[in-house]
């Protein structure tokens, strides 16, 4: 699952996501990122920080505060390299991902992508069988 408020993002994020086999589940707005997240129960869930009315953090926040939802892996994404960003995900019990920028990073990204998936879903979870934007 993707969670951004960027439409660019999330057509690059299921483009990238979608070419190494996964279904991807995307979502626009945070606020209705809980219900389909209580929905869907995804294996992972790469977030944005920076988002309108409710940030990344605070959402992992409710994340972790239901028990049917709460070890879903989480993946914090930022365009931000600040080490206080990367200290809060670590601190929320979540990945770390600074979105790539340059042209050269959006080639080498999709092979650290790759990498990441694989790493956190080695344990047996599941992936979701849908593709949905919301």
């Amino acid at each position: 699952m993707v969670i951004d408020d960027s439409p660019l993002v999330l057509r690059q994020f299921q483009q990238w996501i979608g070419s190494l086999g996964y279904p991807v589940i995307l979502c626009q707005h945070a606020e209705q990122a809980i219900n389909t997240i209580k929905q869907t129960k995804p294996s992972l869930i790469f977030l944005d920080i920076n988002m309108p009315q409710i940030s990344g953090f605070d959402l992992v926040k409710q994340i972790r505060m239901m028990p049917d939802i709460a070890k879903i892996q989480v993946v914090i994404l930022t365009a931000e390299q600040k080490l206080s960003n990367k200290w809060r995900a670590q601190w929320s019990n979540c990945e770390f991902l600074t979105k790539p920028l340059s042209t050269e990073e959006m080639h080498i990204f999709p092979s650290q992508l790759q990498l990441l998936i694989q790493n956190l879903l080695s344990d047996g979870a599941q992936v979701p069988l849908q593709i949905e934007a919301t």
